[in-house]
Order: C-alpha cells, then structure tokens, then sequence
C-alpha cells in the first residue's frame, strides 16, 4: 500500500527473521488510528517490501519505540508503548518465520524510549524504560 515513511515511523534496521541479515522495522498507522510495527525482511540482501509483516499490538494507541535483542540465541522484539512494554518472540514456519503474539512483560512500565542490553554486566540481557520522570532499569534474573 502507498505510504510515507517519515521520522515518526522511527525506521530501524533490525534483525528478527535471525538470518544476520538487517531486515526493516517502522511504526506505521492502521488507518483506524491505531499503531502497530511493519518488518520487512531482507531477502538476499534486498528489502522485499511485498513480504511485509505487520504486528497488531494490543491496546496501542501510540508506540514510543522498539529495539531487538538476542536472548538465547532468538532474536527477539522489545516494543514501548504508553502504557505498558511488550515481547514478540519469533515463530518459525514453513514460510521461514512469523512474529508471536505480542506478550506484556509483568511489572515493566510504558515509556518513551527502550534499550537493551548487558546493563548489569552478568551477561544477561537487562531492559532499560525511559520516561518523563528518568530511566527505570529492569535487571534479568537467571532461572
């Protein structure tokens, strides 16, 4: 579908197919007012924008920001929104791959922006919020 794409839609090269290859990741409108997040996935080293994957978070009126990180060999996607932040895990497919339902992560609060990251240096990957009061930092436990 036609489009712009524009400083808002925070165009991020990102890898989430786990292929190493950097696929493209952008907030777009659903056309009901809503957000939700675009990837469209590199095929050998080209953009195939006819492949693009949208994903529906919930209760999303605004998406402040999203990032990916490896975590457990898997690359997975940390989305900020207002309200709350969220994990979308990939699923593989016959296809090659589909993004799971998003998943709110308990006790992590909304924000403007996201980061992470080994944050606490025990070579886990902790999450990092920030908002309009400072950073709120989120240290990974081991299970």
């Amino acid at each position: 579908t036609p489009g712009r794409l524009t400083p808002a839609s925070n165009p991020t090269l990102i890898d989430l197919v786990g292929d190493a290859g950097k696929d493209l990741g952008m907030i777009v409108g659903d056309g009901n007012g809503q957000q939700r997040l675009g990837v469209v996935p590199n095929q050998s080293g080209a953009l195939d924008m006819a492949r693009i994957t949208y994903i529906d978070i919930p209760e999303a009126s605004r998406i402040s920001a999203y990032t990916t990180a490896e975590v457990h060999g898997e690359p997975e996607l940390f989305v900020v929104t207002d309200a709350a932040t969220y994990v979308v895990r990939r699923v593989k497919t016959d296809a090659g791959w589909a993004p799971s339902t998003p998943e709110v992560i308990p006790d992590v609060t909304g924000g403007m922006s996201i980061a992470v990251g080994n944050l606490a240096g025990y070579g886990l990957m902790d999450l990092a919020i920030g908002d309009s009061q400072g950073l709120q930092v989120y240290a990974a436990e081991r299970k």
